[in-house]
Parts: C-alpha cells; sequence; structure tokens
C-alpha cells in the first residue's frame, strides 16, 4: 500500500503540495521510489511550484520506535535479598539433638594409643654417621682386636666403632673371630673386610648384640646357614653388606633376603639398597620373632607408615641430629593427607596424626573401624574406604564419631544397602555451616530428602515424630547458613527473597518471615502451607508445580493481601484442575486476586493482558460502558508511564492525572490496535500532544475524542477504524489543528473512494490556494 506524501518546503516561505508514494511495512519504509515513479512526483511539483526546493518531511510512520521498546521484568528480579548475615565459617556446627556428653564418652572410651612407623619402634636412636665417632670409640688396629688384653683397662667398653680390613687371618683366627669381637659388647659398627681366604671357616654367632651395621663384603664366605647362624642375636641390626663373596652367592637360597630380614626385622639395607616394605614384611611374617608373627596387621601397618614422605624426612632429620647426640622424638601432627591405596593393609590406626584432614585407605584388607584411631581423628573430613572388606553395618557407627567429617567413599566393600544407615549414623556430624552431616557419600550429594528418609527407616519414634522439623531446619540452614541464623539477631524476619529449589517439603510455616517479598515454592512437594496471610508485603508468589497443595486454603489466605505482583500456582501435565490448557483456570485466578492485588502484572509466569483484565472486571458484574472507559485509561496509562514498572493497573488508578499529568504528555504512539472506542476516548486534557496513532481500533465517531483545539497536533494516524463522521465535519476539525503535517484516514467507511479524499481535500479553504499549505496525507485506493 502506499501513502501520498504532502509536504512542505522547508527552504523557503512559499509553500507546495506533492504527491509522492511511500510504501510502508510494518511502520518501516521499503525500497525508494523507482525512476518512473520519481518523474511523476516530479512534474506533480513542477503543477504546484518550485520541486527543486522540496525536502521529505523529518517523520516515520513507526507505531512504535524500537528505542521506546519497554522490556518486560519480572517482578521477582526487582528484590533484592540485602539480609547481612555474619561471615561465612569454614566448619559447621552440631544440629539441634546434639548430645555433646555422650559424644565425648564414646569417643574417650576407645583407646588413643600411638601405633609408631617401623622406624620409630625401635628403643635405639638412629645409626650415627662415621663422622660422628670421636677417636677413642674407634678401633681399627688388628693387634688390638685380635688382643685384647693390649688394651688400657676400660677402654673396650668405649669401643664403638670395629674395623678390621685387609688382613689375611689365618684359620685359627677365624674360628676365634667371633669370640674375641664378643668383648665388645657396645660396638654399633663392624666391619670384616678382605680377612682373606679362611673366612669361609668362620662360624658361631657374633655375641654383639648392638651391632647396627655389618660389613662382611670381600671375604670367602660359602655358608648361608652359617651366615644365619653368625647374625642370628643381631636384633638390632639395620644395614647388613654381604657383597663379594662369590661362594657364599652360588649357595644362596630364592628367599635369602627375606631369611636374613626374619633373624633380623630392624634390617631396612641389604648390600647398600633399601629394603620394600612387602620384603620386609614377608621376612616377619614368615621367619621373624614369635612376638611379631602376632601381631602382623600392627606390623605391616607400620612399616607402610616408614615409606610416607612426612615420616622419611623426619627421619632424614634424625640422622642428621645423631650426629651430635641428639633425637626428635616422633612427631605426625604435620602429616595433613595420608593416601596409601592398595597397601595390603588390614589394619590402620591413625592415633597420633591430629591434624589429618584427608586420609585414603582404598584397596586395602580392612575388615573393622572401631578402636584404630578414627575416634581421635578431631580434623578428618575425607575418608575414602572403597574396595575393601567391611562387612558389618554397626562398623558404621565409627563415621558419627569423627566430628569434621564430609565425605565418605565406600563402594566395593562387602556391606551393602549402607548409604542410608550411614547418613543416620553421621547426623549430628558437624558439616560445613550450610550442610550438618555428611555432605557426599560415595561421591554423590546427599539431599535433604536422604537425611529425612534416613530418619524415618533408623531414627527412634521420637526423631521419626520430629522429622517435619528436621527438614525445615535444615532448609534454613541451607539457604542462610547455622552460623548466622545462630548468630544475627532477628535474621529471618529481614528477609526479603526465599528460593526453595530442587528441595522437598511437604509442610511449610512462612509466618516467622515477615518481611518476605518474594516466595519461590515451586515443585517442592508442597502438601500443606501457612502463614501467607502474614506476609503483607509479598509481591512474589510461586506456588507452581505442587500438585498435593490444595487450592481453597491457599486463596483463603492470600485473600487479603493487596501486594503481590506475581503469582503461579499451575501444574504442568496431566488433567489436573490447575493445568495451563486449563479453558477457565487462568481467568478465576486473576479474577480472585487482580481487585486486591492493584500491582498484579504477572498469572503463572506470564503477564496479564489488557483484555483478561478488562475480562475479569466484566465478569465482576461491571456494566459494559464503564469497562471501555477502563480500557481507555489503562491504555493511556501505559503509554504515558513507559519505564515505570511499578505502575498501578487498577482501575482508579489509571484516570489521567494520577501516574503522570496529562499536560505533559506530547507523544502517544503506542494507541494502536487496543479496540478503543471513541465513546470512552476523551484527548481534551492533552493540550500539548504532538503526534498521536489511534490506528487500528474502533473509533467511530472523531468528534467525540476531545480532539478539538489540539493547537500543537502535527501527527495523528486514525486508519483502520470504523469513522463514519462527515466529511465536512471531519474538513472543520483539521482546521482546528493549525500544526498539522500528517493525518491518514485510509480504511475507514468516511474513505471508501478516492473522491473521498478529493471531497475532504476541496473542504479544506487552504488546500484550493496555490501555495498556502501543507500536509502528508494518505490516497484513499493506495492505502
Amino acid at each position: 500500500m502506499n501513502d501520498v506524501l504532502v509536504h512542505p518546503d522547508l527552504s523557503s516561505n512559499s509553500k507546495a503540495l506533492l504527491f509522492s508514494f511511500v510504501r510502508t511495512y510494518n511502520g518501516g519504509a521499503l525500497p525508494p521510489l523507482t525512476p518512473e515513479q520519481e518523474a511523476a512526483a516530479f512534474q506533480a511539483s513542477l503543477r504546484r511550484g518550485k520541486g527543486d526546493q522540496l525536502k521529505p518531511p523529518n517523520f516515520s510512520f513507526t507505531n512504535i520506535p524500537l528505542e521506546e521498546l519497554e522490556p518486560f521484568q519480572h517482578p521477582a528480579s526487582l528484590v533484592l535479598d540485602d539480609v547481612q548475615g555474619a561471615p561465612e565459617p569454614e566448619v559447621g556446627s552440631e544440629p539441634e539433638g546434639f548430645d555433646i556428653q555422650a559424644f565425648s564418652l564414646r569417643r574417650q572410651s576407645s583407646p588413643n594409643v600411638i601405633c609408631s612407623p617401623f622406624g620409630f619402634s625401635k628403643t635405639d636412636p638412629p645409626i650415627r654417621p662415621f663422622s660422628s665417632y670421636r677417636h677413642e670409640e674407634i678401633l681399627a688396629a688388628p693387634e688390638f682386636i685380635l688382643e685384647k688384653s693390649t688394651l688400657p683397662s676400660g677402654a673396650i667398653e668405649n669401643i664403638k666403632c670395629v674395623i678390621l680390613h685387609g688382613v689375611n687371618l689365618d684359620k685359627k683366627q677365624v674360628k676365634a673371630l667371633p669370640t674375641l669381637l664378643a668383648s665388645y659388647i657396645n660396638v654399633e659398627v663392624l666391619v670384616l673386610n678382605k680377612l682373606g681366604p679362611y673366612t669361609k671357616h668362620m662360624k658361631g654367632r657374633l655375641k654383639c648384640p648392638r651391632i647396627r651395621t655389618l660389613d662382611l663384603a670381600n671375604n670367602s664366605l660359602d655358608s648361608f646357614g652359617r651366615l644365619l647362624d653368625l647374625i642370628s642375636g643381631l636384633t638390632r641390626l639395620e644395614s647388613l653388606n654381604i657383597e663379594g663373596n662369590p661362594s657364599l652367592h652360588a649357595s644362596l637360597p630364592l628367599d635369602y633376603t627375606i631369611r636374613l630380614v626374619g633373624s633380623c626385622p630392624y634390617m631396612e639395607v641389604l648390600n647398600g639398597k633399601s629394603l620394600d616394605v612387602e620384603t620386609r614384611f614377608q621376612g616377619i611374617s614368615m621367619y621373624g620373632p614369635k612376638q611379631m608373627r602376632h601381631d602382623l596387621p600392627r606390623i605391616r601397618w607400620q612399616l607402610v607408615l616408614d615409606s610416607i614422605p612426612e615420616v622419611k624426612q623426619q627421619m632424614s632429620h634424625n640422622l642428621a641430629l645423631a650426629a651430635v647426640g641428639e633425637f626428635a622424638p616422633l612427631d605426625l601432627s604435620y602429616v595433613v593427607k595420608l593416601a596409601l591405596p592398595s597397601c595390603k593393609l588390614p589394619y590402620f590406626n591413625v592415633c597420633g596424626f591430629s591434624s589429618l584432614e584427608e586420609l585414603d585407605l582404598s584397596s586395602n584388607f580392612i575388615e573393622t573401624l572401631r578402636n584404630q584411631g578414627l575416634e581421635h581423628a578431631d580434623r578428618l573430613r575425607v575418608f575414602d574406604l572403597r574396595d575393601n572388606l567391611i562387612g558389618r553395618r554397626e562398623e558404621l557407627k565409627v563415621f558419627g564419631l569423627v566430628p569434621l567429617l564430609r565425605v565418605v567413599m565406600l563402594q566395593g566393600n562387602k556391606l551393602k544397602n549402607y548409604r542410608s544407615r550411614l547418613i543416620y549414623e553421621t547426623r549430628f556430624l558437624k558439616g560445613s555451616n550450610r550442610v550438618g552431616g555428611l555432605l557426599t557419600v560415595d561421591r554423590e550429594e546427599v539431599s535433604i530428602m536422604e537425611r529425612c528418609g534416613a530418619l524415618l527407616m533408623w531414627g527412634t519414634s521420637a526423631e521419626r515424630r520430629r522429622v517435619d522439623d528436621v527438614r525445615w531446619a535444615a532448609i534454613l540452614r541451607l539457604c542462610y547458613g547455622a552460623h548466622q541464623l545462630a548468630t544475627v539477631p532477628g535474621l529471618l524476619q529481614g528477609v526479603r527473597r526465599l528460593l526453595l529449589l530442587r528441595q522437598e517439603v511437604p509442610s511449610l510455616d512462612l509466618a516467622q518471615f515477615t518481611n518476605l517479598e518474594v516466595a519461590d515454592l515451586a515443585g517442592i512437594a508442597l502438601f500443606k502451607v501457612t502463614g501467607l496471610d502474614t506476609l503483607t508485603r509479598l509481591r512474589v508468589l510461586n506456588l507452581a508445580n505442587n500438585p498435593s497443595l490444595k487450592s481453597t486454603p491457599v486463596f483463603q489466605q492470600i485473600s487479603g493481601l493487596s501486594s503481590l505482583e506475581s503469582f503461579s500456582f499451575f501444574v504442568v501435565g496431566g488433567t489436573h484442575k490447575r493445568s495451563p490448557q486449563s479453558k477457565t483456570y487462568r481467568s478465576k485466578v486473576i479474577a480472585r486476586l487482580i481487585f486486591a492485588n492493584r500491582r498484579l502484572q504477572v498469572v503463572d509466569e506470564q503477564p496479564i493482558m489488557l483484555e483478561e483484565r478488562i475480562a475479569a472486571y466484566k465478569n465482576s458484574g461491571a456494566p459494559a460502558p464503564l469497562m471501555e472507559q477502563y480500557r481507555f485509561n489503562l491504555v493511556l496509562t501505559l503509554n504515558c508511564t513507559i519505564g515505570n514498572p511499578g505502575r498501578d493497573y487498577h482501575f482508579d488508578a489509571v484516570l489521567p492525572g494520577q501516574q503522570y499529568q496529562p499536560r505533559d504528555i506530547t507523544i502517544l504512539r503506542r494507541m494502536a490496535g487496543w479496540g478503543i472506542v471513541s465513546e470512552a476516548a476523551n484527548f481534551q486534557p492533552f493540550q500539548a500532544l504532538v503526534e498521536l496513532d489511534l490506528s487500528g481500533n474502533r473509533i467511530q465517531n472523531l468528534l467525540e475524542l476531545g480532539l478539538q483545539g489540539l493547537a500543537l497536533l502535527r501527527v495523528i494516524c486514525l486508519h483502520n477504524n470504523e469513522i463514519d463522521t462527515p466529511l465536512a465535519a471531519v474538513a472543520e476539525l483539521m482546521l482546528g489543528w493549525p500544526s498539522l503535517e500528517v493525518i491518514t484516514l485510509r480504511s475507514n467507511p468516511c474513505m471508501r473512494t478516492d473522491d473521498d479524499r478529493l471531497k475532504l481535500i476541496g473542504l479544506i479553504p487552504s488546500f484550493r490556494m496555490p501555495v498556502s499549505f501543507t500536509l502528508l496525507f494518505d490516497h484513499a485506493n493506495m492505502i
């Protein structure tokens, strides 16, 4: 369709009338005129005046300029929760019902005995380095070693290091050597190196019980049995060197290392190489002392502890201290993380690990947890016990005695269906500030629903009766923090937003949230809610997708509220009476709430449309003329309060002058397509009006709109209405608009033909003058 442009020559006092066709689509101009159209327009201008001086008008037919479109804001987005809480603590607190005395007694009843690493279980201090021995403590002269009578009186007791190296002993001396060395009862380091071919005759037992380092290298030892006899009494031996004995190596059994360790259980180094945990354990378990073989689970744990970096570091530190005769006692308090997976452990003991936070004992052979130090692991938070042999439900009680425990992994044990019972046994743990008890089990978060289910399954009758209270307390803790709830006075009274996403809350009392403005209770399996009638500041109430929640009690509670801006109560799916597909549900909700809640904008997450508001008033029994008046005033308010999301839609709040001043309004471009009738419209108070778009309504009589005397009116769009006002009256009305530049009247009964357009032009005196009047006017046949 085409609009006929009649526009002025803006560069001179003379005026001209120009007909030009501008096609419009959705308020925007389409491509420019063709050359033929431009030529026709130019010829028409020559008949009227100086076409080369004409310029296009500064006006577009856009009904709603894009920059003025008002984005919809949900009322919930306008409310920020400004509750000022205490700082978030790292550790939580015990929930209500926790018996601190009973808890302490249970912990104290378990033993708290440190199980030291194997290297620290010895009574001797670490081996001194050779350089730390004093001159009088070292005996390296063969003549003194072989002839003890030549030594000064009392010197033998001071000897700590005996060295016999590079001396070819005869057979007699070799056989007498063990007896001669027995006099050196305090010797710690014994070196018998390169003593000649007769060393193969060495036999008997070295009777030096304090020997810790023995070097028998580069000799002619040829019997493994004699070697075992030689060292069988050296229970403190830690390092042995038998290299360089070719005949001996030929007689060594496959398990000789294990047998040597069995004879000397504290042996750590053989031929200059450290022995691994498994070798040492096999030696002790197969050939070790009887006392050790009866305590093998403990021995393995001690041996494994020797291998952890923190213990090794402390051992190295003690070796350095040994040079000056000092010794640092065992200190496990600095071990924060202990990872010992796949170590074949049937036993563990974490007593003494006072700073331990993470413990990984996965893939071991552990069958029990009691009396193994967990009861005293005050800082333990993560415990990985996957793939062990835990098979009794009673073992789970131990987890309830680890106050800061948050994460437990138990997959792959003999015990099945343990999750619920574990959650119950740990219900009083401190957890985090937001969640009490365990946070995760087997890497899966523990929900509030699971906690309540555990109480119902394993709890006492008193605990089962309090399930709803426990659930609500857990939800409040999750939302606001245990520390904040305990320390901030009136915290809940200051809450403005309450969101209970992904929770299940069958029963809920909101009376304590006296300042609540947003309550998002959607999809929480709600069965009963109370306290709604006390929430006098409530703006947003979302009760959607709670199919068991009855409608009548809810509407009874909110009937006295007047602050609601958004209300949702629908149930998705099925044939529920509150289904969004219901033809009557939405209209009934709007009708029940809209009169008391003047600012109600949204129902079931959808903005309330103008027609829905009018229908609500109409269904309440209001007369039709009054409803048309409301329609007009409401559309005016929407136009005149752009940018004010807090506007009031109530009947008496949309009257001119209530939320805006008509004298300040110059442009009304959003009045199109609202179904306005001429009997309800009155623009007389809008004396400053410059632009007005009333297209697409139901206007019949232009004279009833109160448009007379609007001296500043430049643009008025009236097309697509039902106007049947006589053209003479229309022309007379237009003469009262001295500033008029644009008018559209197409698609109205009064402008059916081109003759009607020409007749209207002829009725305007200024149009009959050569150059006197300017106007943008539509062409009836083309529009």
